[in-house]
């Protein structure tokens, strides 16, 4: 690099005052930058810029806290530290992405001149490559390649302000394409959290990188969820009942049904528990409602065992299995309070209701977006309870998740798959011979919550399977939807 002196002070490393002094610089004398141009250097320890309006947030630093070393062995004051945003640019010539540069100085005795360290972008997600033929390029984490100019041997990265680039797309025909990207994107999200809507799925991409973060989600036309889970409009709020201070001490109980036609196992009822503490919910696929009475058994079983803790409340709508001389004789042998809400007054039971609903009609919707026999039903409503169970709800504190309260971890999406997609399960070698084919044509159906497998239907042996080897085409349906092709909103 140039190292020729310079009146102007050349940008360098900080100066902890009250610890350590580092000496790192080079000057800007033959390089004085342009508005949007960065020089990149290895031989500093921070980015540095003159300029305080490059910064999107900014803290100011007292005069004298932080200091500058620069090349004729002066301290200069930093005045405040920050994030800068500007736009790049891929080696094409059209703009991809903003990009937040972190941890930037504020040194107007820099004037315009703008730096950028090596090291500190590295520790920042970004890689800088230098070519054998002396080129040199500047990647962002999400492999965007934005070539760097070379003036008198340094490397310049050209960029423009972040609030121009919208302007900027619209005169180089990208912005359409970044809103379809982020569209196409939104919509997979969508479909793999069992239709979440657009503002909850936002929010879940904010926090802790749970999925890719989604800094803007549109709002698209689904024709599952219009299916689905139009409604009518909510009746005004009832005062809020009393709310359980640990787990188990209030469970609530509903079960939904009959619903035709029966599935593909001859349900025709789902029973569901839901702990009022954690909101944690664990449903049952049943024929008859007099099954509730066992698999109320296997819940308290398991729910006990899991929390050390006992059920002291069972909240129920007061109808049907619930009021049998068998459930009610259980509940004062295990010294369990009957809780019982009026019969045919949703309003009475509102968290077992807005269940109900949410699970009925996302059930719809699922069945719908892939153009599924209705028989599908049972293993579509056992999908929104696994994946609301990882989600975080209005009920908890601080985005928590059912699934947190329950376990005491952070849930992982990683496993989430579009309902009701093409997937393909390896077929063990035991179970074949030599020139068979190694997997099998199935539908995604549904998870397990006990093992890491995936539940599988095979439509043409009509027989269902679990396995973990599984290849999946989650942008098609194993169904043929019609008029797919001609709805792009449904393409995901």
């Amino acid at each position: 690099m140039d190292r020729t002196n310079s009146s102007r002070p050349a940008a360098a490393s900080v100066t902890d005052t009250l610890s350590r002094s580092i000496f790192t610089a080079f000057s800007l004398a033959s390089a004085t930058t342009s508005p949007g141009q960065w020089l990149l250097d290895s031989g500093c320890s921070t980015h540095v810029t003159g300029t305080r309006g490059q910064f999107s947030s900014y803290v100011a630093i007292r005069t004298g806290e932080r200091k500058i070393r620069v090349a004729n062995n002066v301290d200069i004051d930093a005045l405040g530290e920050g994030e800068v945003v500007f736009a790049v640019w891929d080696k094409n010539g059209r703009r991809e992405r903003n990009l937040v540069i972190p941890g930037v100085l504020h040194v107007p005795e820099c004037g315009g001149n703008n730096l950028l360290e090596v090291s500190q972008l590295c520790r920042s997600d970004y890689y800088v490559d230098f070519h054998k033929d002396g080129g040199a390029s500047f990647e962002p984490d999400d492999g965007l390649s934005v070539r760097l100019q070379e003036v008198n041997g340094l490397y310049i990265l050209q960029t423009l302000p972040a609030i121009e680039s919208a302007r900027s797309l619209v005169a180089h025909g990208s912005e359409e394409d970044e809103e379809k990207a982020a569209s196409k994107k939104a919509a997979l999200w969508h479909f793999r959290l069992a239709h979440l809507g657009a503002d909850a799925v936002r929010r879940l991409s904010m926090r802790d990188n749970a999925i890719p973060r989604l800094r803007a989600v549109p709002r698209c036309i689904c024709t599952g969820c219009i299916y689905g889970k139009m409604i009518r409009k909510p009746f005004l709020p009832l005062p809020l009942s009393s709310r359980a201070t640990q787990p188990l001490e209030i469970v609530h109980s509903d079960i939904t049904g009959p619903v035709t036609p029966k599935t593909l196992g001859g349900v025709l009822y789902v029973l569901k528990f839901t702990d009022d503490f954690t909101r944690f919910k664990v449903g049952y696929l049943i024929k008859r409602k007099s099954e509730a009475l066992m698999c109320f058994k296997d819940y308290k079983a398991l729910a006990e065992k899991h929390h050390r803790s006992l059920v002291h409340k069972l909240r129920t709508d007061g109808r049907g299995a619930y009021t049998s001389s068998e459930f009610s004789h259980l509940l004062k042998q295990e010294g369990i309070e009957a809780q019982r809400t009026t019969p045919y007054t949703p309003q009475s039971n509102g968290m077992s209701e807005r269940a109900n609903r949410t699970i009925i009609g996302t059930t719809r919707a699922l069945l719908h977006a892939v153009n599924a026999p209705k028989e599908y039903w049972g293993e579509a409503a056992m999908a929104p309870i696994y994946v609301r169970n990882r989600l975080p709800t209005k009920g908890l504190v601080d985005g928590q998740t059912p699934y947190e309260k329950w376990f005491g971890k952070k849930p992982s999406y990683d496993n989430l798959r579009v309902w009701g997609c093409l997937a393909y399960a390896q077929v063990p070698k035991e179970t074949r011979r030599k020139l068979d084919k190694t997997a099998q044509r199935c539908m995604f159906v549904g998870y397990t919550d006990t093992v890491q497998q995936y539940m599988l239907y095979d439509p043409v042996k009509r027989k269902f399977l679990l396995s973990w080897d599984v290849a999946f085409e989650e942008s098609t349906s194993y169904y043929p939807i019609e008029g797919f092709e001609k709805a792009p909103e449904q393409h995901f």
